[in-house]
């Protein structure tokens, strides 16, 4: 039978159980105030009525959340690694669904479309055709070449 060694583990202290358990009375949270009470936590960033400092500071920049776009990176390194694995098929055109079907990415994971990067450019030896929705400068490049 499976225990575990006498003393390893401990019984919870239980608070408010009284004066024996030497958490009883207040139960740690000391006499009166706003924080002995309960519900009595004070908000974060509360500075005690004086000015907060994130209300200080001025507003800086803006949020893209509504129009962005989530591209899954991919860079070229990984399609010739695949490639040399014998996942991909160079004989066709590669589309997203290919690359998903090798392993390289999953279905869910994809969300506006895969982006192709140029790390690992020095390792494509073979020509390749894509079909994916956006590629770096450095990849179109490096494909071209």
């Amino acid at each position: 039978m499976l225990q575990d060694n006498p003393g390893a583990v401990k019984k919870k202290r239980r608070i408010g159980r009284g004066i024996g358990s030497s958490k009883g009375k207040t139960a740690g949270r000391g006499h009166k105030g706003q924080k002995a009470r309960a519900g009595g936590s004070i908000p974060l960033g509360f500075e005690g009525g004086q000015t907060k400092l994130y209300k200080l500071l001025p507003k800086r920049g803006f949020t893209n959340q509504r129009h962005k776009t989530d591209m899954l990176p991919i860079n070229i390194g990984t399609i010739q690694d695949y490639i040399d694995m014998g996942r991909l098929d160079i004989n066709k055109v590669l589309t997203m669904k290919d690359l998903c079907e090798a392993g390289i990415c999953t279905a869910s994971s994809i969300k506006h479309g895969i982006k192709l990067l140029g790390k690992g450019h020095e390792r494509l030896k073979t020509p390749i055709r894509l079909e994916i929705s956006r590629a770096s400068h450095e990849a179109i490049q490096a494909m071209e070449a």
